[in-house]
């Protein structure tokens, strides 16, 4: 009898320690595979440099525009790099970060909703915290209420970058219910963004919200990320306020007109436009992040 309490008592802690390992060693699938070869880092005093070539080494999968981040660092500090428009500010607030996707047109937003409370309030289509009185969305823990007057839509499975025939959807103007944003895996006790799609109307602009985690940099819980783009980038306020976007210093040139993907046989070359980023002899290191996740790069050597 006693060895088969003991035997049980030990097969109970295996099993715990078994589960606590899965929990702690539990990682998201975000990031990619890809290595980026970059080439011809050099600089002048000119303000126009090329900057470097960026390619992708082998086999690659396309990366979507919007979930990535290109920067280049030199002595004088750490500049982003886009096709026309960077951020003029990442802080949106004292709970809040908003940052340009080099695409120039989608924002990728983390909210600090660790008090569980009281919530965070944000102006989504100005990238603004701000009160009660005057917001899109609140955030608390896991909870998303949208604003009375805002209108949404839910398209399950729906990528953040296809397109979608506004004719097609019904819109619900029920804010009462938290937003049905994620999963709970109870097996790791992980949040986890449903794939789909949610479509916000806002005084008549339709906007795209696409969750990517819930989770920050070191892995805490309670920091929900999340795209955000308008259907139509003309109508967007945070485009037009020179307070939140500005014209980019440090530029992205390709013969891609496809601004979606960093498609896997496409070359890109970094520009300074119209900036001194860095002089002769300084040293210039590009930093590229997917998802939040950094990305492997190798410096090829000088022919």
């Amino acid at each position: 009898m006693k060895r088969a309490l003991g035997a049980l008592i030990l097969a109970l802690l295996v099993g715990a320690a078994g589960w606590t390992l899965l929990v702690v060693s539990h990682e998201e699938a975000l990031g990619t595979d890809n290595q980026v070869r970059i080439q011809g880092l050099t600089t002048t005093e000119n303000v126009t440099d090329t900057m470097a070539s960026l390619s992708f080494i082998g086999e690659a999968e396309d990366l979507d525009w919007s979930l990535l981040t290109v920067e280049v660092s030199t002595q004088n500090g750490i500049e982003s790099c886009g096709f026309g428009l960077e951020s003029s500010d990442d802080r949106a607030g004292e709970h809040v970060t908003s940052a340009l996707s080099p695409d120039g047109a989608t924002f990728t937003v983390t909210v600090d909703a660790t008090d569980d409370a009281s919530f965070v309030y944000v102006d989504l289509p100005h990238q603004n915290e701000t009160s009660s009185s005057n917001h899109t969305a609140r955030f608390s823990t896991t909870s998303v209420f949208l604003a009375d007057g805002v209108r949404w839509a839910y398209l399950e499975g729906h990528g953040f970058s296809e397109p979608v025939n506004l004719s097609d959807v019904t819109f619900s103007n029920d804010t009462e219910e938290k937003l049905p944003w994620y999963d709970y895996d109870f097996a790791v006790h992980r949040v986890t963004p449903k794939e789909g799609l949610f479509l916000l109307e806002v005084e008549d602009v339709v906007y795209r919200l696409g969750f990517v985690t819930y989770y920050n940099d070191a892995d805490e819980g309670r920091f929900p990320t999340f795209r955000f783009a308008a259907e139509e980038p003309d109508r967007f306020p945070a485009l037009n306020d020179p307070n939140r976007v500005t014209p980019s210093s440090c530029l992205i040139l390709t013969d891609d007109d496809d601004t979606v993907s960093w498609n896997g046989n496409e070359t890109l070359t970094l520009l300074e436009n119209g900036v001194p980023l860095a002089g002769p002899g300084d040293i210039v290191e590009v930093l590229i992040s997917y998802e939040g996740q950094p990305v492997e790069t190798v410096v090829a050597e000088a022919s």
